[in-house]
């Protein structure tokens, strides 16, 4: 058993390999009638499964190292957020790391709209369609270039973008434009001067091991961000294939609008189609109940009906909430409480964003914020790599900050004991 382990954790480059391949061969169709839709869809649905397996498989070694690097530091005793920092400063060295050019490329955008003439009542003011209208003009210059690349090669990404409700940049680009608004309006009130990245060194680690292991630690988080990628391309297309069958539904009458189709299971959509019509209801139903389930949390494994959680805060001898730090640093500043992306357009430059969780449709906003706090998260989640590499305190797992602390609020996050209070 632990040879076989041992076996996946060195196989990630093949599981990359593969999911490359099976992306390549993907080819679902975007229009049709219901019948032939579904049975498209119906047909290439293990490929979803196989992406999920050939992700999850790369991301194995990602997930073993950090405990195996965190094991070596304490030395066989329970490790301290020290050493849970140490280990943040190790990650931190990873390079070329897919998802960090989400972050970079957004700067790219921004930086050629400072130096367009009229961009900030063209853009910064406008509002998301007539800026969008704008930034893919001719009258955008370089940054309607730098946008059309920006989506071809991240256009798939969105938040919460393994949801198949949830459309891609590409397709719903009005997220993407709302934070390269916030970042516009930002670079301008600095006088033009883009933010750069805090330098910092990463030693190498003194322990032998630690020298040998990081390196292949620094790798397996750029497998990981690049199978997450290729697993986002793969649903990306079931998600234009689901939608365009909603809209054929919906023309039929046998729903009332493409959205619903997300409403119903890929089971009962065959249902629907062979005729079982109550169904409609039942679409509708769920997605009204939906407002009212988004904000509840629940065991990750559980039997029976599950039951909300409630997080319990663990706070410090000084009142300051404790998480795990994942990227080190300390700097104290003002909150932004974000709940939703939406929200996250009123950012401005130098804040500490405080949120439930972040993945990949926040990264644009990661060039204004000066600190990461979140509720839950991991020392390899999205937030934290983007964090590292972009030289940002950053702390997860706090439970209840999002509740504590309101927007305004003058805080200082630790990176280094893993801790937000008020300042």
């Amino acid at each position: 058993c632990g040879s076989r382990y041992f076996f996946q954790l060195v196989s990630a480059g093949r599981h990359r390999r593969d999911l490359d391949a099976l992306i390549d061969e993907l080819n679902l169709p975007k229009s049709g009638t219901p019948e032939t839709l579904y049975a498209a869809i119906d047909d290439n649905l293990e490929q979803v499964w196989k992406a999920y397996e050939l992700h999850l498989l790369s991301s194995s070694s990602s997930g073993a190292l950090s405990p195996i690097l965190l094991g070596i530091l304490a030395q066989g005793e329970e490790p301290t957020q020290a050493h849970h920092a140490e280990v943040a400063e190790m990650l931190a060295g990873a390079k070329d790391v897919e998802s960090a050019d989400i972050a970079e490329g957004a700067e790219r955008i921004i930086s050629a709209l400072a130096k367009t003439e009229g961009a900030q009542s063209a853009f910064a003011d406008a509002d998301s369609e007539a800026a969008l209208d704008w930034l893919v003009s001719p009258k955008s210059g370089e940054a309607s270039t730098e946008f059309q690349r920006y989506l071809e090669r991240h256009g798939h990404r969105a938040v919460r973008e393994l949801e198949l409700r949830q459309p891609g940049w590409a397709d719903d680009p009005a997220p993407l434009v709302a934070s390269l608004q916030s970042g516009l309006r930002a670079r301008l009130q600095a006088g033009g001067v883009a933010p750069r990245p805090r330098e910092r060194s990463t030693p190498a680690p003194s322990h032998p091991v630690l020298r040998r292991l990081l390196p292949v630690a620094h790798a397996a988080i750029r497998c990981r961000e690049h199978t997450k990628s290729g697993l986002v391309t793969v649903t990306t297309e079931f998600k234009r294939a689901y939608r365009a069958l909603g809209a054929s539904l919906s023309e039929r009458g046998m729903l009332p609008d493409e959205d619903a189709v997300f409403f119903l299971t890929h089971e009962e959509l065959g249902d629907l189609i062979r005729g079982e019509t109550e169904l409609r209801e039942r679409a509708i139903a769920r997605r009204e109940a939906l407002e009212y389930q988004m904000p509840l949390h629940f065991e990750q494994v559980f039997r029976d009906r599950p039951e909300p959680l409630r997080f319990e805060p663990i706070e410090g001898e000084d009142g300051a909430l404790v998480g795990k730090p994942v990227s080190r640093g300390s700097v104290t500043g003002r909150a932004r409480v974000v709940e939703t992306l939406e929200e996250a357009a009123a950012l401005e430059a130098g804040e500490i964003l405080i949120a439930p969780i972040t993945d990949v449709g926040w990264t644009p906003y990661f060039n204004l914020i000066a600190g990461l706090a979140t509720d839950v998260g991991s020392a390899v989640s999205h937030g934290a790599v983007v964090a590292r590499e972009y030289g940002l305190p950053a702390v997860v797992n706090l439970r209840v900050a999002t509740s504590r602390f309101r927007t305004g609020d003058l805080v200082t996050l630790d990176g280094d004991r893993g801790t937000l209070k008020l300042a």
